[in-house]
């Protein structure tokens, strides 16, 4: 398999009504308005999101061959009429392609795409959400800690690499570090004697996310209580 990739261009003057429709679930149609040469691109995903892929299948009119195709704001990797848009950051991106006519390009498809932010990763011990309470009795058992990362119309999980938990100890700050995604024996031990209310700092969470990529949560709080009346707070 092939891949081309196609760096950025300088920005076009050219600009057209557009419209965008759902053709079936899971896909969505964009394409030019009043022109016989339009074409189609039908993208696996309605929403553009900063650093990840979004699938599209360019559909030209019958008999019409695919030219160039450049993308502003962003990289796209292209296979025969199979592209892979990525955007570079938050804002917009301009896709334009080109087809061939009586010998020469000519411009038959302009979008200027929308591109969101990916929501911030969040932490979860056990079933328990960051910046919630947590049961000490919960705590102590053999929970583990996840990333949670909401994306687009699906929420991905991700296991833990190593992380760090800060307690006190009278005036003192200890640090205890865990190479799993596991508390350790120590950690628990130092939890079981946290007074009612005391927030407890994760730090340095390592994970590798669904782009195979490392990535490290600085910090997250959770609050350890006592009380029995308050109860633990599950995950949405």
């Amino acid at each position: 398999m092939k891949w081309i990739i196609i760096g950025l261009c300088v920005t076009l003057s050219f600009q057209s009504e557009a419209q965008v429709s759902r053709e079936n679930s899971g896909t969505y149609v964009y394409k030019i308005l009043g022109r016989k040469d339009s074409m189609q691109v039908v993208f696996r995903d309605s929403l553009f999101v900063i650093g990840l892929p979004n699938i599209g299948i360019i559909k030209p009119k019958t008999g019409t061959r695919v030219g160039r195709i450049q993308l502003q704001g962003g990289k796209v990797y292209r296979e025969g009429n199979r592209i892979e848009i990525k955007p570079y950051k938050t804002s917009t991106m301009n896709l334009t392609i080109y087809a061939w006519e009586n010998g020469a390009q000519k411009l038959a498809y302009s979008q200027i795409i929308t591109v969101t932010s990916r929501p911030a990763p969040v932490v979860y011990i056990g079933a328990v959400r960051q910046d919630s309470i947590i049961k000490k009795e919960d705590l102590l058992k053999d929970v583990g800690i996840l990333i949670r990362q909401d994306e687009l119309h699906r929420s991905l999980w991700f296991a833990v690499q190593s992380f760090s938990l800060e307690f006190r100890k009278g005036d003192k700050l200890v640090t205890l570090i865990s190479y799993s995604n596991r508390l350790t024996p120590l950690m628990r031990k130092y939890a079981a004697r946290q007074p009612e209310g005391t927030p407890l700092r994760i730090r340095n969470v390592n994970y590798i996310d669904n782009l195979n990529e490392l990535n490290t949560l600085k910090s997250a709080t959770i609050f350890v209580d006592t009380n029995p009346i308050v109860l633990s707070v599950n995950s949405e």
